[in-house]
């Protein structure tokens, strides 16, 4: 799924929890990262965590491929 990170550590993910994609909202504080809440619809997000999409870019997440799975 994806993520996106924006401005004040704020981290967002696309899941999907009890068969409903949701969005995960978490921010990083002192090297802790804290769990802010799931929101159902973008507009959601948006009205309660007060950012603006622009600000939010697209982090790509690669697979690690350990040694021992290359030929």
């Amino acid at each position: 799924m994806g993520v996106m990170r924006g401005p004040d550590g704020m981290e967002v993910k696309a899941i999907v929890l009890d068969h409903r994609p949701l969005l995960s909202v978490s921010r990083r504080s002192c090297h802790r990262r804290y769990h802010l809440g799931y929101c159902s619809s973008v507009e959601e997000f948006v009205a309660r965590f007060k950012v603006d999409l622009a600000e939010l870019e697209y982090v790509e997440r690669r697979r690690l491929t350990l040694v021992s799975d290359q030929p």
